[in-house]
Parts: structure tokens; C-alpha cells; sequence
């Protein structure tokens, strides 16, 4: 538990594998920024990787494994609301678990779809329950030129979750940049998973795009909502040499 000083809510916190073995600052920045607010954060015993990838590749009896093992987890240690920082692992959370366990039983179809029914991406929090767009606003000056800060939409985000428009109202409501919509931002940046190692090249190919839009606006800063996109990001940056820093989300605000 990392216990807020003023508590006013828990949430569950599904950091997800990439933020928990590649980029701790992730996981670190987002209990700064909900513990400052009044929110305690439980990240569960037991809780594994959520199983996307084997779900992807076919092995659907790993998947329901860790799908189970997270289930319980959550279940014995977990509050009402779970949030994840990772589209890719809320997207198999809240949508692909009830697909895993279409055919199964009664009762752990109910488990599953009430474990389902309790995540949530970081953003819609966000926006939705501690209003954080409105206490952005009070702190944003007037007219001053800022650096500009652009978002890459992931596609498990956007197109699986159908949620785009909270990150984005928190992006424009930064009080230290200007956010910029960079053109093709829902365009898929080429990670996909296991398709970014087995075919590397079409992958890169893929962000070759993405990478141009983002040079053509020269944005400071690009922040988005997926440890693999950011992982794609970072690594498209890198080989066209661009001074532009991928983010994530939390980054930009904690």
C-alpha cells in the first residue's frame, strides 16, 4: 500500500510489465501524483503480467492462467476501482479477459466480468473522478509562449477503450507547455507487441511515419498512454536523431 497523507479514496494500481521491469518512473510518477492528491494506491500480491501477449500469440491457456491469478489477487487485496497506466494491459484487462472466459462457467464469468467492470486507464481517472483538468487551469498563466508538448493515441487506447479525449484535456491544461495536435496522431506507431521483434524492419517502417509527422512540428515533448508505444517512440526518435523526449502521461503532469 502506498498510503496517501490525507487519504480520500484507494484505487488498485495495474502497472503492467513493461512499467514494472523497464520503466519504474512510470509507476514511481504515478503514486506522486495520486498519493498529492488524496489517493492511496494498492498494487496487489499475486498480481502477474496480464497476459496479452500469450492472448495475441494463441496460447489462450496461459493467458486464463494469469488472467485467474489476477482475478484473485484483486479480489482478496483490490479496491472498487483498478486503474492501469498501460493501454496494451487495460485493454486486456477490462475487453480480452471476458473474451478468454466467453465459455466458460456461470460463476467465473461473473468473476470476470466484475473484475472487468472495475478498470480503468490512468486519463479517464484523471479527468473523471479527482477532476485534475480543473486544478491544472488554476495554476496555467496567462499568454506566455511555452514549449510544445504533442500526444501519440495508442491504438489499444483509442480504438479497443475508446479513449482519446481525456489526454488530452489534460495536455491542454498543462500550465508549463502548449499542447499541440500533431497530425496522424491515432496512426499506429508500429510496436504491436511481438510484431516489433519478429519483424523489426516493418515495424520501424510503420513509425517511420509517426516519427515524420512528429518532426514536422518540432514538438519538445510527446506523451502517450502505452508503455510499448513509448517503447516504439524512444527508439524511432533515436535513430532520426530528433531532440524531441518521449513521455507518458503521468510523466508530464507528476
Amino acid at each position: 500500500l502506498a498510503a496517501a497523507k490525507e487519504e480520500k479514496m484507494r484505487v488498485g494500481y495495474f502497472p503492467g510489465c513493461v512499467t514494472n521491469y523497464l520503466f519504474p518512473r512510470i509507476g514511481s510518477a504515478t503514486l506522486r501524483l495520486l498519493n498529492n492528491r488524496g489517493v492511496s494506491v494498492i498494487t496487489p500480491p499475486g498480481e502477474t503480467c496480464c497476459g496479452l501477449m500469450a492472448f495475441a500469440a494463441g496460447d489462450w491457456s496461459t493467458a486464463k492462467k494469469v488472467a485467474l491469478a489476477n482475478v484473485e489477487a484483486f479480489e482478496k487485496h483490490g479496491p472498487a476501482t483498478i486503474i492501469s497506466t498501460c493501454a496494451s494491459c487495460a485493454a486486456a484487462l477490462k475487453v480480452f479477459y471476458p473474451q478468454l472466459f466467453d465459455d466458460a462457467d456461470q460463476h467465473t464469468r461473473e468473476r470476470i466480468k466484475q473484475f472487468s467492470d472495475r478498470v480503468t486507464d490512468i486519463s479517464r481517472f484523471l479527468v473523471n473522478d479527482l477532476n485534475l483538468t480543473a486544478e491544472l487551469r488554476k495554476n496555467r498563466p496567462g499568454n506566455t509562449p511555452r514549449p510544445v508538448i504533442t500526444y501519440h493515441d495508442p491504438c489499444h487506447l483509442k480504438r479497443t477503450l475508446g479513449i482519446h479525449k481525456e489526454p488530452r484535456e489534460i495536455l491542454k491544461a498543462l500550465p508549463n507547455f502548449d499542447f499541440t495536435e500533431m497530425p496522424d496522431a491515432s496512426r499506429c506507431c508500429g510496436m504491436g507487441g511481438t510484431f516489433s521483434i519478429t519483424h523489426y524492419d516493418l515495424s520501424l517502417g510503420i513509425a517511420k511515419r509517426k516519427i515524420d509527422s512528429l518532426e514536422s512540428m518540432g514538438a519538445s515533448l510527446i506523451a502517450t498512454s502505452c508503455s510499448g508505444c513509448l517503447l516504439q517512440l524512444m527508439d524511432g526518435i533515436h535513430q532520426r536523431g530528433l531532440k524531441t523526449r518521449a513521455i507518458h502521461l503521468v510523466e508530464a503532469v507528476s
